[in-house]
């Protein structure tokens, strides 16, 4: 499974998926490093493509489970 970050015009592809929401938002900020503001969030489209925010360990095992789910059908 992939995972594109997406911020500011910019696409970067995550081919190997961090292990948890922390490692997540380190990946996140090391590869927008300080053009990321001071307050951001996370936020993926769902299946049916619903804007769902990300902001715990919890929401980022839902969307790895979901991903996971889809890309068996």
């Amino acid at each position: 499974m992939t995972i594109k970050i997406c911020f500011n015009n910019q696409t970067h592809r995550i081919s190997k998926h961090p292990t948890d929401f922390t490692a997540l938002i380190q990946k996140v900020s090391e590869i927008f490093g300080n053009q990321l503001p001071q307050n951001w969030t996370l936020q993926y489209l769902d299946s049916d493509e619903d804007k769902i925010m990300l902001n715990s360990q919890e929401d980022y095992k839902t969307l790895l489970e979901e991903e996971m789910g889809a890309s068996n059908k």
